[in-house]
């Protein structure tokens, strides 16, 4: 049985969100006995990383040229989204039109910024559909980031309404979709006519790391913990993704950050970024961790994790990464609603940057309460998103058709 992966990002050198689901996908399908090859798009001219994992690459350029950008920009006026127009496009159709699809069993393609490559595959009914999110609440809450500039509130106001329309033309056809969380899958239904008879929920499944050791972790960091220590804040994410970027842009803003230092509280940002992200971060009072090559090992040390994302859905994989390193979580409703958590039992709820800033003295002053947070959140982690539990769902969705 062959199967396809079809990516936006080169998962082998890009770090964030995009690489670690498509990576996850081709996990699954070796682990169901499937020969996978991966179509992947690139803006730069990229050389195939050998893996063992990996049957067949295909690296599709994505040339920046004039009549690209013509094309998205009149892809508007033919109500298709913009970022769908940036990868399928003048430069790219000629490379998929020559594209053997028809050797495939299954092809899974993943987000829905790549909904246009449906058009070149003739038997639909291989298909399995990856929205994980749904783009649509993105965008509808753009505007709540007070950290996000103007021109990108914008651009997501214009591309809500197309993304939308795309988004439910997708959620109505026949073949499979993916969603990694109940929030987005409630709200395709009740808002987007998605069908319940085509439409499954998979999360992304944990690293094995067992709950034994997340509790030792936690018990390292805040018993008998004296108060008067360093609190030690990070924020994992992709800097170059505008939601990340503009959360820090929001504390920035609001002032909060000498605030904190004043009460011996830091925030490291850990992720990837360029040298002017990362200068404009160290001005503004953050210590950096840039394109770390191992980022747990580099947040091992730290006592707090931070999602305060405003226009995000679906779910955070930082949020994993806090769990696993044993540390309390302070994040939005935005970040912690798609992962399922409760507030003040896996997590704190932030409405606001000032109450940022009341929920990280309140952890720096009672340890035993951050523990016990904590711990619950690793136990709800570990028990409802390990890989046997995710491969079983993935498992389940695969024998449901005629692959």
């Amino acid at each position: 049985m062959k199967a396809l992966v079809i990516t936006s990002r080169y998962p082998f050198t890009y770090f964030g969100g995009d690489a670690t689901r498509t990576l996850n996908l081709i996990e699954y399908l070796k682990n169901l006995n499937f020969e996978v090859d991966l179509l992947s798009f690139s803006d730069k001219e990229t050389k195939p990383i050998c893996k063992k994992n990996i049957n067949e690459q295909h690296i599709v350029h994505n040339r920046n040229t004039i009549s690209r950008n013509i094309y998205i920009f009149c892809s508007i006026f033919n109500k298709r989204p913009i970022q769908c127009s940036y990868f399928v496009n003048q430069n790219t159709k000629q490379y998929l039109n020559k594209f053997d699809f028809d050797k495939y069993d299954i092809i899974i393609i993943f987000l829905t910024r790549l909904s246009s490559i449906i058009e070149f595959i003739k038997d639909k009914n291989k298909i399995i559909f990856d929205m994980a999110d749904i783009l649509t609440i993105n965008y509808k809450n753009a505007w709540k980031a007070k950290g996000l500039a103007l021109k990108w509130k914008i651009i997501y106001s214009i591309e809500y309404f197309l993304i939308r329309m795309e988004e439910t033309k997708l959620l109505k056809s026949h073949f499979k979709k993916l969603l990694v969380s109940e929030r987005d899958f409630n709200y395709a239904i009740k808002n987007l006519d998605g069908n319940k008879n085509n439409l499954f929920i998979l999360p992304n499944h944990i690293d094995n790391l067992s709950f034994k050791d997340i509790k030792n972790s936690a018990k390292l960091k805040f018993i008998n913990r004296d108060t008067n220590l360093p609190f030690k804040i990070c924020f994992i994410g992709n800097m170059e993704a505008q939601h990340n970027h503009s959360s820090i842009v929001s504390l920035i803003k609001s002032r909060v950050i000498k605030r904190l230092k004043s009460n011996n509280i830091s925030i490291t940002i850990i992720g990837r970024m360029n040298k002017k992200r990362e200068s404009y971060y160290k001005t503004n009072n953050f210590n950096v961790i840039s394109n770390p090559k191992n980022l747990m090992n580099e947040a091992k040390s730290f006592d707090c994790g931070i999602s305060l994302l405003k226009h995000c859905s679906g779910l955070q994989n930082k949020l994993y990464e806090y769990a696993l390193l044993g540390i309390p979580i302070i994040a939005s409703r935005e970040s912690a609603d798609g992962i399922g958590f409760k507030n003040k039992k896996e997590y704190l709820l932030a409405k606001n940057d000032l109450d940022f800033l009341q929920k990280a003295l309140f952890l720096k002053n009672n340890p035993n309460f951050a523990y016990e947070l904590s711990i619950n959140c690793g136990r709800y982690i570990s028990k409802r998103y390990s890989f046997e539990n995710i491969i079983e769902k993935f498992t389940n969705i695969i024998k449901s058709g005629n692959y």
